[in-house]
């Protein structure tokens, strides 16, 4: 009358082994559901004034408006960049850039800010 026992016991150790193979493979395509989710949703948002704001939708086409970088082929990402600020629309005056266009807007041309009208000024050489 042994045996059946051990039979049973080595059977619910593979039932349980099983159930926790399970478990970590839906653990798996939860974690990346949910950072597929969360990349949709930072393509969605854009930064102004150091609040993300969440539009609903995409509002970059991923096409650099200053070397006409095409992502993906041209560059890695590109980003959305104020030229001025608008606080009744936080989408207006923004351009889309490549991140080498991006640093050089803000880096090499260095941009002045005027107070009177928080708006962005690019030297033109």
């Amino acid at each position: 009358m042994t045996t059946p026992i051990l039979f049973l016991k080595a059977d619910i150790v593979k039932k349980i082994s099983k159930w926790a193979e399970l478990r970590k493979e839906r653990t798996r395509e939860y974690t990346r559901l949910i950072a597929a989710k969360e990349a949709i949703r930072r393509r969605q948002t854009i930064s102004y004034k150091g609040l993300d704001i969440f539009l609903g939708y995409d509002p970059r086409i991923g096409v650099c408006n200053i070397c006409r970088a095409v992502r993906g082929w041209d560059c890695s990402k590109t980003v959305m960049h104020h030229e001025l600020y608008d606080d009744s629309n936080p989408l207006a005056h923004t351009i889309e850039v490549c991140i080498p266009c991006h640093y050089g807007i803000h880096h090499i041309h260095k941009p002045t800010i005027q107070k009177e009208n928080c708006s962005i000024i690019i030297p033109h050489k």
